[in-house]
């Protein structure tokens, strides 16, 4: 179990708020996807198989790649200090964390959080704890990449490929956790994509 990793490649520690009870500690990594589907498809176009224009529309490839899973696991902060000098508090819950959290747009503005779900949200007395380590889960995945290739033979040891790539096909927005400290203002808002929008991209390779 590499739960005290925080980054799940062995440079990360989890620094408890409370070393006297690390059982409070327990809970998901943070690289604990809990479900994922991930496909891959290559086809070969039938078309244009013989005949004068087969040299150039036909031999063609697609291929697809699906990536869909639920979010990465947070911890929401109190942004206070309540059991030792220097470490931060987790914030107490009063609620069901696997019933809230959803992305909302609206305007120039990307929720996860509802005012009714950070109302739930409150900071520890002195000598009290929080709630336990990434018991939230952040926004989903979803992202197709496709791909068309083709290779064209120019001599018996010369071919030319033809390829385009479109990575994030669809545009879809992929968003990461949003603001996890719950006295801040900007808490449960989200202000950064996980990854990128559409990327095209276009080659032309020569194998010799």
């Amino acid at each position: 179990d590499r739960s005290d990793d925080t980054s799940g490649a062995g440079q990360g520690l989890l620094i408890p708020p409370d070393n006297r009870t690390r059982r409070l500690d327990r809970g998901r990594s943070d690289y604990d996807i809990r479900h994922q589907l991930r496909a891959a498809v290559i086809y070969d176009l039938p078309f244009f198989q013989t005949g004068p224009l087969s040299r150039f529309l036909g031999g063609w490839t697609v291929n697809t790649i699906l990536d869909w899973s639920s979010g990465y696991p947070f911890t929401v902060s109190s942004g206070r200090t309540t059991l030792w000098p220097g470490v931060t508090t987790r914030a107490l819950f009063n609620g069901d964390p696997t019933q809230v959290g959803k992305v909302v747009k609206g305007g120039n503005t990307v929720t996860f959080l509802t005012d009714t779900e950070k109302s739930q949200f409150s900071v520890p007395g002195p000598g009290q704890h929080g709630a336990g380590r990434n018991i939230f889960t952040g926004p989903g995945f979803f992202q197709t990449d496709f791909g068309l290739h083709k290779a064209i033979p120019l001599t018996e040891r010369v071919r030319l490929e033809l390829r385009g790539e479109f990575f994030n096909v669809f545009n879809t927005q992929n968003f990461n956790a949003p603001n996890v400290t719950s006295t801040a203002g900007a808490f449960g808002v989200i202000s950064s994509l996980r990854v990128p929008p559409r990327i095209v991209q276009v080659a032309a390779k020569i194998y010799f």
